[in-house]
């Protein structure tokens, strides 16, 4: 994705959390930070991020932002993805498909309520794997840092599996048709 569609998914998101009337969508943080990735097409597996620069072990080279939102519940997160679609002036008819795929429920930090999140940047991007991972998130997987030197260029992969509770999708409320 280019930063003018990202930027495009973040006015729909912010024009249908305005009408959201379940009130079940919030802004994760306003934070605005530029980080040392991109987005790119891969010959085997899509779209994912790799390096700006090179980016030395220990460094933080992903944060959630502004750009991450929050559905506290399934209906308002269902009616994000229909405003997708339904928005005329946005024109990638697989981007709702996609976010699908970004998208993840989790237990929210310091309470027992299960939310959908979804990062409306290259954050989405993060390929997702145990062996060949890069870099490791925070204990609260809102920050994400070099496990080694990476150069520039190279995919970012990250293992965020620890957060991802069986059967979470089922717990955020009135996901009954959220998923089959």
């Amino acid at each position: 994705y280019t930063e003018e569609m990202w930027e495009s998914l973040r006015k729909i998101y912010t024009e249908f959390a305005e009408k959201d009337e379940k009130k079940g969508s919030s802004v994760y943080n306003d934070e605005h930070v530029h980080f040392p990735i991109e987005s790119y097409r891969t010959d085997s597996h899509g779209r994912s991020i790799r390096a700006t620069r090179d980016i030395a072990q220990g460094e933080l080279v992903f944060k959630d932002t502004r750009n991450t939102v929050v559905f506290t519940d399934a209906h308002s997160y269902r009616g994000y993805l229909y405003a997708i679609k339904e928005d005329t002036t946005f024109n990638d008819p697989g981007a709702a498909c996609d976010l699908l795929k970004y998208s993840w429920a989790q237990k929210r930090v310091g309470t027992e309520e299960y939310v959908v999140m979804l990062n409306l940047d290259d954050g989405a991007l993060m390929i997702d794997d145990d062996e060949d991972m890069n870099v490791k998130c925070d204990a609260v997987c809102d920050a994400y840092y070099a496990t080694e030197d990476i150069k520039k260029g190279e995919e970012i992969v990250c293992n965020e599996n620890h957060l991802i509770e069986s059967g979470s999708w089922k717990k955020v409320p009135n996901a009954v048709k959220l998923l089959p």
